[in-house]
């Protein structure tokens, strides 16, 4: 999600994704993800769209791949 919502600009810097495993649950990983030494925040909850934020992130990302 914090992917998602990141511009171009913030995508072209050095960006830092770290793996937590949950407390509750050994099956489950979340993911901070840290632009410089500030971590990205969003929120969530049992509405969000999961699908469509994979969309978006993939596509904020994309554009910024090289081609070859």
């Amino acid at each position: 999600m914090a992917i998602a919502n990141l511009n171009t600009k913030q995508l072209l810097q050095p960006i830092t994704i770290e793996a937590v495993p949950s407390d509750q649950d050994d099956k489950v990983l979340f993911c901070r993800v840290w632009l410089g030494t500030q971590k990205v925040f969003q929120r969530w909850d049992e509405t969000t769209h999961w699908r469509d934020v994979a969309k978006k992130a993939i596509d904020n990302v994309a554009p910024l791949q090289p081609q070859g």
